[in-house]
């Protein structure tokens, strides 16, 4: 049984408020806790629209208040799955 995750990830520092992605580029873009802090979230959810390949998946998780086990279950997942630079405690 293989432990690797096919494909890759790429991590960047943007304003999300201003990010300009490439056309048809990405299979799955996740957001965690994010659209709440934005200035202009309706520029970053135009961007991921654009940017998702055919049949690609937007995931976004943003609450007020308790959140749902399996909503705090796949993020955890994913945060585990996902190869970073940067070690998960910092």
């Amino acid at each position: 049984m293989s432990t690797e995750t096919p494909g890759t990830v790429e991590y960047r520092v943007a304003d999300l408020n201003t990010v300009e992605l490439p056309p048809a580029a990405y299979d799955l873009v996740a957001v965690k806790g994010t659209l709440h802090h934005l200035i202009r979230p309706d520029h970053l959810l135009d961007e991921v629209a654009r940017t998702l390949k055919p049949n690609g998946l937007f995931w976004a998780n943003d609450t007020l208040g308790g959140e749902a086990w399996l909503t705090a279950f796949v993020a955890g997942g994913l945060m585990l799955l996902l190869p970073t630079h940067v070690g998960y405690r910092e």
